[in-house]
């Protein structure tokens, strides 16, 4: 029932150096024998070290739990199982793995945001969409639109999650009736420092009914490169030749029309 979430981050940040690491990571759709496995993968060509992998459930459903690995290498994939204990909850939870880890020197994260099955998992009536502006060079807003596709009013719990680096001015976290059959928006303002790079966020919606739970899952990517902050510079030289082009071609109308009235004055 439950489609697998796979979440690529590549980061950009250590494109500069001599190699890149991109992991990409296929979420488990259900808990099996009390243990959530989550694949991750490196499809960069150069070794991520010293990661941890800490399983979050939205909300503290259960404790989150991490485990450290020494290496994934390129090309390479990993089984990672973790334990899931204590969770006396059933439904379909918003959940995201976050990975930790280096290359060379320097330290970066990620998130792979999933909706994890526990018992029989559930459908929600929630519709959600997510989209992303720029606001200022160092700022963003994420915007998310909900539809309840179903009957009565549901209060809804939205969580916004964000890898290590970006934050929130406001609460990351909040609370919302949405109507049947009706539409409602929220906003969230998100900082970073100055770089370039991609990252992969996301907004998760929950309810529960009657003891059990239901999940919506939005992603989200965040662009914090300076050209997406405003026109790229390739496009102000298009606008550029553009306007040389169609005044070129209005000096040369005009000149044909001074002919033309000159051939008849003479006629």
């Amino acid at each position: 029932m439950k489609a697998i979430f796979a979440v690529l981050f590549i980061s950009l940040a250590a494109i500069a150096s001599a190699g890149t690491v991109s992991l990409t990571g296929t979420c488990p759709s259900a808990i099996a024998n009390g243990t959530a496995s989550f694949m991750l993968n490196n499809t960069g060509n150069e070794s991520a070290t010293n990661l941890i992998v800490t399983l979050h459930f939205i909300g503290n459903a259960t404790s989150n739990r991490s485990t450290q690995l020494n290496s994934i290498g390129p090309a390479q994939s990993v089984n990672i199982p973790l334990p899931v204990a204590g969770h006396g909850g059933t439904g379909t939870f918003g959940s995201y793995f976050l990975v930790v880890y280096q290359q060379d020197s320097s330290v970066f994260s990620a998130i792979f945001p999933c909706l994890i099955d526990i018992g029989n998992g559930t459908t929600s009536q929630i519709l959600a969409q997510s989209s992303v502006a720029r606001t200022s060079k160092n700022s963003s807003k994420v915007d998310l639109s909900m539809i309840n596709g179903g009957y009565g009013t549901i209060n809804a719990s939205v969580d916004l999650v964000l890898p290590l680096g970006l934050s929130t001015r406001g609460n990351t976290n909040t609370h919302v009736d949405v109507k049947s059959t009706s539409k409602s928006t929220i906003s969230f303002p998100v900082s970073y420092p100055e770089g370039s790079g991609i990252y992969t966020g996301a907004v998760i919606t929950s309810y529960s009914i009657a003891g059990v739970d239901y999940a919506t899952l939005s992603v989200v990517n965040i662009d914090t490169s300076p050209s997406s902050s405003g026109i790229a510079p390739g496009t102000l030289l298009g606008y550029a030749v553009g306007v040389v082009v169609v005044l070129f071609l209005l000096l040369i109308g005009r000149s044909l029309l001074v002919r033309r009235r000159k051939v008849s004055a003479s006629s």
